[in-house]
């Protein structure tokens, strides 16, 4: 999932990857396939692969019932990679700007445009100019919600990081999907991981890690 703000800041960190479906769409999806039954992926007498069927007959489908405004189905690998190309280039152009703010959530499948939205508008409230650049792992309801704040302020970055958690919790959802917690989401451990729970990672930890060097200062606040 790359709503629109993502591939106007591709166009602007990486003019050479072109989307192949423009960048005035308010979001484009990527969808792969990929199957080794025999059913699915040995070609039929016409040269026609059935999993490509499948997905060309959906796609139409989606179009005909103003699902999708437009479609592309990459015809070579090469075209393949391209597409891949924009959308793994989310690191390179989110982390290119500071400050920033990353959020790696996760909510169930039918509660992502929810979240998006409630988000966006709590944002509004602490920092209306502040701007995001969002991709998604729509197959498993993983959000990437980055944040460039108008400052650098800690307070400021604080609450809102704080508020993306709350959304987050209230959808029944997760503050870390991912990337695991390192140092950076030692206060979202804090501040939302069950204290029990916390209380036998550490021990477990000390168990194994008496010294303390394995990894120190990680994971556990």
């Amino acid at each position: 999932f790359m709503p629109r703000t993502y591939l106007r800041r591709l166009a602007e960190v990486r003019p050479d990857l072109v989307p192949p479906l423009g960048l005035d769409h308010d979001c484009t999806i990527l969808v792969e396939l990929g199957a080794t039954a025999p059913r699915d992926a040995t070609p039929a007498d016409d040269g026609s692969i059935p999993v490509n069927e499948l997905l060309e007959t959906a796609l139409a489908e989606m179009v005909e019932g103003g699902l999708a405004t437009d479609v592309v189905v990459s015809r070579s690998d090469a075209q393949r990679q391209n597409m891949w190309a924009i959308r793994e280039a989310a690191v390179e152009i989110t982390m290119g700007r500071s400050p920033r703010i990353d959020a790696d959530v996760a909510v169930a499948l039918d509660r992502v445009s929810t979240f998006l939205d409630s988000a966006l508008a709590g944002l509004a409230k602490i920092d209306p100019d502040a701007e995001t650049i969002t991709v998604s792992h729509l197959g498993d309801g993983n959000v990437h919600f980055a944040v460039w704040p108008t400052s650098g302020d800690q307070d400021l970055m604080d609450r809102i990081l704080t508020m993306i958690e709350e959304v987050t919790a209230n959808l029944g959802g997760t503050f870390s999907a991912e990337h695991g917690i390192g140092l950076s989401k030692l206060g979202s451990m804090r501040r939302h991981k069950d204290p029990v729970a916390m209380a036998v990672m550490a021990r477990i930890k000390r168990a194994i890690d008496p010294k303390g060097i394995m990894n120190p200062g990680k994971v556990i606040p």
